[in-house]
């Protein structure tokens, strides 16, 4: 449709096929907070590469450190070798479409209402990809694109990925210009066009402390070391619920209760001993000349760092063996707890 307010970007009346197009690479669920939707992010990345080889272009879907990275190109219409190289991303996972119960309509379906296209990801991030695409498309097939096209997409950018960073990096090739087309409208008509965009600032903060009930309020996820090595990784609270290693275990009951009635609910018996010296650390477990649950295994293996629950990751022989062996067997303080 043409919009006639002033300042306003018009444009001819959009072809039905494009709709299709856009429809079928809408109905891919590519949700990639969602371990389910996994092959559909993967199926997204084969979609986008499916069509810069229909334009005559070359294309592959890479995989990189486990997440899909689609790559093609489209060369220029003439001056090959000569032209300018344009690199150009967007990405082709989704937000989740919860709360369904606020869709009119179905959000995996593509539906035009009053002018305007409904489906979760038509404004983020397949919509402005796809544009791309089919400018460069209609380009080359009507033999006018006057630079070479390169495309590189991922499946990860609403999960705030490195896998396009990475590959950035590594990339040798490089390209005279970039275009990120993922922005938005300053009013109905009028979209906004972002130059020498810079990225983002940010920081990452990182708190030692052997005061779990300070450490609890500053992070969502914790991390237990000892002598320098970590014995337990996993979500605070799953951490502090079920603690795996029996230096967590220590840690946790000690931490202060604001309670003069309180009286501690101690699980197995207190470390003991002295700390080792982190220069000639013991063998083995480095915790087991200290602690209460030490069996033979942990005294000539160092166990590995492990995940034994959902998202909870521990370096303990003794529960590694509890968890193996099954309910009936966490006969340890560590078992106690669960």
């Amino acid at each position: 449709m043409v919009n006639d307010e002033p300042g306003a970007l018009g444009s001819a009346e959009i072809d039905p096929r494009w709709l299709d197009d856009l429809g079928e690479l809408l109905a891919i669920p590519s949700v990639s907070a969602d371990p389910a939707c996994r092959a559909d992010v993967v199926r997204a990345g084969e979609w986008v590469c499916e069509f810069i080889r229909g334009a005559g272009g070359a294309a592959e879907l890479a995989d990189w450190n486990g997440q899909p990275l689609a790559l093609g190109e489209l060369r220029a219409s003439s001056g090959a070798g000569d032209a300018p190289t344009v690199l150009l991303y967007g990405h082709f996972d989704v937000q989740p479409a919860d709360p369904l119960e606020l869709w009119t309509s179905p959000p995996f379906e593509a539906t035009v209402r009053d002018g305007w296209l409904y489906a979760r990801g038509a404004a983020d991030d397949k919509g402005q990809l796809y544009m791309l695409l089919r400018a460069a498309a209609d380009l080359a097939a009507a033999e006018e694109l006057p630079v070479d096209v390169r495309f590189a997409c991922d499946g990860e950018e609403e999960t705030i990925g490195t896998s396009l960073v990475e590959w950035l990096a590594t990339d040798e090739r490089g390209a005279d210009a970039a275009i990120v087309f993922d922005s938005g409208y300053h009013r109905a008509g009028v979209p906004v066009f972002n130059v020498a965009t810079r990225g983002l600032c940010y920081f990452h903060v990182r708190v030692s402390s052997h005061d779990l009930s300070m450490v609890r309020h500053l992070s969502d996820r914790i991390a237990v070391m000892y002598l320098g090595r970590i014995v337990e990784l996993g979500p605070w609270d799953a951490v502090l619920e079920t603690p795996l290693h029996p230096y967590t275990n220590a840690l946790r009951e000690a931490m202060p209760v604001p309670d003069p009635e309180h009286e501690s609910s101690r699980i197995g018996a207190p470390i003991r001993g002295e700390v080792p010296n982190p220069a000639a650390p013991p063998s083995g477990c480095p915790f087991h000349p200290r602690c209460p649950l030490a069996e033979a295994v942990c005294r000539d293996v160092r166990p590995e760092l492990l995940e034994l629950l959902p998202a909870q990751l521990a370096a303990c022989h003794v529960a590694e063996r509890e968890l193996r062996e099954g309910p009936d067997a966490l006969q340890s303080p560590l078992g106690q707890r669960r």
